[in-house]
């Protein structure tokens, strides 16, 4: 976090990203599972977590971003501001760039392929050839795909 690594600066603000779409790289996913002794009491605890007064609080008391989209609308998030931003009110910056964010299919071997290319990025790291590793990650992955 820019605040806790500069906190003695006066000069940091927030834009959003450049070009037609904002991003995101991870998220967190609820879910009951079927073997829960108290399912019912897990999707209360869940519904309760996940609404627009909840997250509202979340965020004034910890700085979590909210996920239910209807606690953009609520005036306390409209009104934020934070003075370590120049008084900017981040959270509807923030917002605006969420609700631009498209959904990107990554596929069921995403995961692997990317194990891979991120093996190849650090061997490139730590000296080795770029196009050699880019090779052999492309080899790997089509020999995993295709087994």
């Amino acid at each position: 976090m820019i605040r806790n690594n500069a906190p003695d600066s006066d000069e940091w603000r927030v834009v959003t990203m450049p070009g037609d779409e904002g991003g995101n790289w991870g998220g967190s996913y609820m879910t009951v599972p079927a073997e829960s002794e108290h399912p019912e009491e897990a999707y209360e605890f869940l519904a309760w977590m996940l609404s627009p007064d909840q997250q509202l609080e979340a965020f004034r008391a910890d700085g979590l971003f909210p996920s239910t989209p209807a606690t953009y609308e609520m005036e306390e998030f409209q009104n934020y501001s934070d003075e370590y931003f120049g008084g900017q009110n981040t959270a509807q910056i923030f917002a605006e760039a969420a609700e631009d964010v498209s959904y990107i299919y990554k596929g069921r071997h995403y995961g692997m392929a990317n194990e891979e290319v991120l093996e190849a990025l650090m061997n490139v790291v730590d000296g080795s050839d770029a196009e050699q590793e880019w090779q052999a990650a492309v080899n790997r992955i089509d020999q995993q795909m295709n087994r």
